[in-house]
């Protein structure tokens, strides 16, 4: 398997699915499968049709509503366009696969994203109880979870989830954005600039968040 960013700093799985022919953003097939689905999705993200992939989506998932992939898919596709619908699809994910870690992380990473907390702490808890430790995206498991602590107020799970998350996966996404951000907000902006660095050297595409944390930290750390 392999890992494509998606929105909300979202990690989406992409099974290894064949690839289809270049141009190939519509469904032509007159009966498409759930493989034919997701062959046309790995091919999108790969490319960042955003587009042409919530149109996919959304006519996968009334082809297939019960496919825990096709949910999660149709969830992070819609997630910057129609928040409340990308919810229902992610919670409908992980009731359909409650013991498939990898559902139970992305649904539950992208609930905090789009601000339902108390949707995703159970997912993330469920996940926590059934990974093993060669479980792909328990980077990802550890940013969710250091997520929810920041949502509840809860400096120090915060902090310790966020740091194993990045020191797990320094390019995974929004890592070293929202480790910063937490050192940022409480004036510790060495370490900051520490993690913002590190952030930097792993990614080779340089987030936009990234580089104006860096800009805050030195314009904060300048005599006044």
């Amino acid at each position: 398997m392999r890992r494509a960013r998606t929105c909300l700093s979202t990690w989406c799985v992409v099974p290894d699915v064949p690839r289809v022919t270049k141009g190939a953003s519509k469904v032509t097939n007159p009966n498409p499968s759930v493989s034919y689905y997701l062959a046309q999705s790995a091919a999108h993200m790969r490319r960042g049709l955003w587009a042409d992939e919530r149109r996919l989506m959304d006519e996968a998932i009334r082809r297939f509503p019960d496919h825990p992939e096709i949910c999660i898919r149709t969830a992070v596709a819609n997630a910057e366009f129609d928040a409340s619908r990308s919810a229902i699809y992610a919670k409908r994910a992980a009731d359909l696969a409650p013991s498939d870690p990898t559902i139970l992380v992305r649904a539950a990473s992208l609930l905090v994203g789009l601000g339902e907390v108390e949707m995703a702490g159970p997912l993330a808890r469920r996940a926590s109880e059934i990974v093993d430790e060669d479980f792909v995206l328990v980077a990802d498991l550890f940013h969710v979870i250091g997520r929810l602590g920041l949502a509840r107020e809860n400096d120090d799970v915060a902090e310790r989830y966020l740091r194993l998350a990045f020191n797990a996966d320094p390019s995974g996404a929004g890592h070293g954005e929202v480790l910063a951000g937490f050192l940022v907000q409480r004036e510790r902006l060495e370490e900051a600039l520490d993690i913002v660095h590190r952030a930097l050297e792993e990614d080779p595409v340089h987030s936009e968040e990234l580089l104006r944390l860096h800009d805050v930290i030195i314009a904060a750390r300048e005599p006044r």
